[in-house]
């Protein structure tokens, strides 16, 4: 077994690698990495909210109807959020999702949804 003297191992190291001289520490890189990643999702969150209906919206068709859906899955938007935005109410809002799950925009056409209703 061979002794190392601490001190002289740790002059020996240097605290990075020649090749890693330019190169930030890893701390450096994830805050790069976390901080790309939080505009990335600004981003995405911008983008969501600049196709949601407005919040006088009166008229609901299929299409205004997936966008809302769509931002409450995706988490820009919350449930409570959106029903306080568009005067929802939670139950209508959970109809909106099942029919958008079960059969996509289509779903969520009066039309189709009418001969279900009538049944």
């Amino acid at each position: 077994m061979e002794i190392v003297h601490v001190e002289a191992a740790q002059q020996w190291l240097p605290n990075r690698l020649s090749g890693d001289a330019g190169r930030p520490r890893v701390a450096d890189d994830f805050e790069a990495i976390h901080a790309r990643v939080e505009e990335l999702r600004r981003e995405r969150e911008r983008a969501y909210l600049a196709v949601l209906p407005s919040c006088d919206t009166k008229r609901w068709v299929a299409s205004r109807k997936a966008a809302v859906v769509i931002a409450v899955r995706e988490g820009v938007i919350s449930r409570g959020k959106a029903c306080d935005w568009y005067q929802l109410s939670s139950e209508e809002l959970a109809s909106w999702e099942v029919a958008f799950k079960r059969s996509g925009a289509t779903g969520l056409r009066a039309r189709y949804r009418f001969s279900e209703i009538r049944g």
